[in-house]
């Protein structure tokens, strides 16, 4: 079976495109005028059977136009007009074969009008036909010299010894085809010549070739054994094979259609889907960030409160978030602790500055007082939805390792990870930083204070994961978050002592309820 082509010009877009085209048309000339003394040199030398030539170049032309486009955005056409181009060589002699095909390549140009392949960006009829019949010639041209080489003979009856011949002639005549195809391709495409064959052409060559040798030799041995009748009896399931395929191609067109719009369905859903995955996961990073900025404005709204706090809870945070890191906590859990310590003192808003801002030491009621506030800021946040999952922390962040702790007394690993990490790390930040009645101690005192509280107040493991941090982010890790003089004034003209107040009471109406 042949393979010819409809080349098209490439459009005027770009400069690479408009050498492309100039090329494309180089080669095609090029392939057509080498077609020309080819044909020219068969015709002379092809002087006996006239009416048997005739006859093979009717059936060429016949299967031609009976040939059938592979896929529809295909440049390769499938025709039987290879066979009949087969059969003349070894039936009329080597040259018959060329002009058997050139019959076949003209005929491209009638088919191309036939099927209405008429864009302006193709290649011009004519020297598209011319092309297709260039390339056909070349290739009977070889394939007749090949058998012509290897003993092939006209013979009058059937004769084993063509055979191999008869094999050669074939497998040149596909392999030429195709070489000169994949040339025209490479050059209007742009793409490597490798590739074309490999995912266009090589898979062809099993029926081209295989069909070449068997249906050529049959048909070639039916007409020098019985002439014009035994020529139509072969060529009979030849084209009924060609028509049948046709057939095939044209109802299996409409399922591939059908799948094709499906594919192109699929892939505007799968787009519209991954556009609207794409907008969820912007609406969840802006919720994300709106949700950190909310907790870093509550912690903030806490630490106006002291007049000595310029960021405790953030920095609660930042210890707190390193830790839950390095005891490799998923991130959802990093997360949580994160949001805990912002708010861990949430409580304190219920606490009365007299108390709270006391320079002094309290006395043991204004003591089990402040101790309230881990319960307040737990039933706070446990009575909304959104915040309730971080009531267990806020609790218990003031729980012991030994158990002393308070509210409940809770021991070791009964307490929550999550508050066993906010008890170090609010201590740490106490610890580091200036109030009326300590200054801030410095790095080393602190990994002192951590490694002797360690199984008392603070879990072993988390006080061991802060002294390896210190040693790994070095002693600037710790930070002193008090709030200069200056700031300090400002914070205390922002109390509210109404709200103060207002929630002492609230408070004191709680206790007497209990």
């Amino acid at each position: 079976m042949d393979t010819s082509t409809d080349t098209t010009s490439a459009t005027v877009s770009d400069q690479r495109a408009i050498d492309r085209s100039r090329w494309v048309i180089i080669y095609t000339s090029t392939i057509a005028a080498m077609g020309v003394p080819i044909s020219i040199y068969a015709l002379l030398y092809h002087s006996v059977d006239r009416d048997g030539l005739f006859l093979f170049l009717l059936m060429a032309i016949i299967a031609e136009l009976g040939s059938v486009q592979l896929f529809q955005t295909s440049r390769s056409w499938v025709s039987m007009s290879s066979v009949v181009a087969i059969a003349s060589i070894v039936a009329l002699g080597p040259m018959a074969g060329v002009l058997t095909y050139l019959a076949s390549g003209l005929t491209t140009g009638i088919r191309t009008t036939i099927n209405g392949y008429r864009s302006a960006d193709r290649a011009s009829l004519i020297r598209r036909t011319a092309f297709n019949a260039g390339m056909l010639v070349i290739a009977a041209a070889a394939a007749g010299t090949v058998y012509s080489v290897a003993g092939g003979k006209t013979v009058p009856a059937f004769a084993f010894s063509v055979v191999p011949a008869l094999i050669l002639a074939a497998i040149v005549e596909w392999v030429v085809n195709a070489g000169i195809l994949v040339g025209v391709i490479s050059i209007q495409t742009g793409q490597k010549p490798v590739e074309i064959w490999k995912r266009d052409i090589v898979w062809q060559a099993p029926v081209s070739i295989i069909g070449g040798i068997v249906g050529g030799g049959f048909l070639a041995v039916a007409y020098v054994m019985y002439g014009v009748l035994g020529l139509i009896v072969m060529l009979i399931p030849i084209l009924s094979t060609s028509y049948a395929f046709g057939i095939y191609k044209k109802n299996m067109q409409v399922y591939v259609d059908g799948l094709e719009n499906l594919n192109q369905n699929l892939k505007d859903a799968m787009s519209a889907l991954e556009r609207s995955n794409q907008e969820l996961v912007d609406a969840n990073q802006a919720i994300s960030r709106l949700n950190a900025e909310l907790f870093q404005s509550l912690a903030k709204v806490f630490d106006m409160r002291d007049p000595y706090v310029g960021g405790h809870a953030a920095q609660v945070s930042v210890y707190a978030v390193s830790i839950a890191q390095e005891l490799g906590l998923s991130q959802e859990k990093i997360e949580l602790v994160r949001q805990a310590a912002f708010l861990h003192d949430i409580g304190k808003l219920a606490i009365p500055e007299t108390i709270l801002h006391k320079p002094g030491k309290l006395t043991p009621i204004e003591y089990e007082f402040v101790k309230k506030h881990s319960d307040i800021g737990a039933d706070l946040l446990a009575s909304t939805e959104g915040l309730k999952h971080l009531a267990p922390f806020v609790r218990h962040h003031h729980e012991r390792w030994d158990g002393n702790g308070y509210p409940l007394g809770l021991k070791g690993s009964n307490i929550p990870l999550e508050a066993r990490i906010l008890n170090l790390c609010d201590s740490v930040e106490s610890m580091a930083s200036d109030r009326p009645y300590h200054r801030g101690k410095s790095t080393e005192e602190i990994v002192q204070e951590v490694l002797h509280c360690s199984g008392t107040q603070f879990d072993p493991d988390v006080a061991n994961i802060f002294v390896r941090l210190i040693q790994q982010k070095g002693p600037g890790f710790v930070v002193n978050s008090a709030r200069s003089v200056k700031e300090q004034y400002t914070a205390s003209l922002l109390t509210n002592e109404s709200l103060t107040k207002n929630m002492f009471a609230w408070v004191l109406e709680q206790d007497l309820k209990e």
